[in-house]
């Protein structure tokens, strides 16, 4: 089960989300529905990217992609990329894939399991009856480091799975705007490869 420190389940839901995965075999991953703390809907999902989507992500202050429409009517909506903020996953398809590659650092490792499910013809589902609270954090500065682990990470992503030119050509334009830019910190830690260490540990 991964949880973003923002994000409240409300009670039964954990239990709910695993009596999902137990009920149908061909679904990897679940999520609940974000709800707002007024209990509006907010679900984080979206549709996997290409390499313009992302680029624009990876500039945006929240460094998120733009949200999908998901039929909340569906008691289990189907989608192609839930976030991790709150997501129950098998955990021998995480151990299967070898966890996350470690050309991820903070930003994008979801995406990958996003693709790998949808590589692997299973299922990755929205709950819309089962439930989490977003509590919207304090806006935080985009220093340098952090969007230069977005483009290291998404540059890896298409690299892996649309070929080594295509994750090349992703950096080169990222290295271009940041120099023409004079975003020279940026520049920095693009050239440099730095992002935001990702280690991982099994719970």
């Amino acid at each position: 089960m991964y949880l973003d420190p923002s994000a409240v389940v409300e009670p039964g839901t954990v239990l709910g989300l695993a009596a999902v995965l137990d009920a149908d075999s061909a679904v990897t991953a679940v999520c609940p529905l974000l709800k707002d703390e007024d209990g509006t809907g907010c679900p984080q999902v979206y549709k996997l990217p290409d390499s313009s989507a992302l680029a624009a992500a990876c500039e945006s202050a929240s460094g998120t992609l733009v949200l999908a429409s998901v039929d909340l009517s569906l008691e289990l909506a189907p989608v192609e990329y839930a976030s991790r903020s709150a997501l129950m996953v098998r955990k021998d398809f995480i151990r299967g894939m070898n966890y996350f590659d470690e050309r991820y650092g903070h930003a994008w490792a979801d995406l990958e399991l996003a693709w790998q499910i949808q590589n692997a013809a299973k299922k990755e589902v929205l709950a819309t009856r089962l439930a989490a609270v977003w509590h919207t954090p304090e806006p935080l500065e985009t220093g340098t480091t952090t969007v230069a682990d977005r483009y290291e990470g998404a540059a890896g992503y298409l690299g892996k799975h649309y070929g080594f030119m295509a994750g090349l050509g992703f950096r080169i334009t990222a290295i271009l705007k940041a120099l023409f830019g004079f975003r020279f910190g940026l520049l920095s830690g693009l050239l440099s490869g730095q992002k935001i260490d990702g280690t991982q540990s099994s719970l």
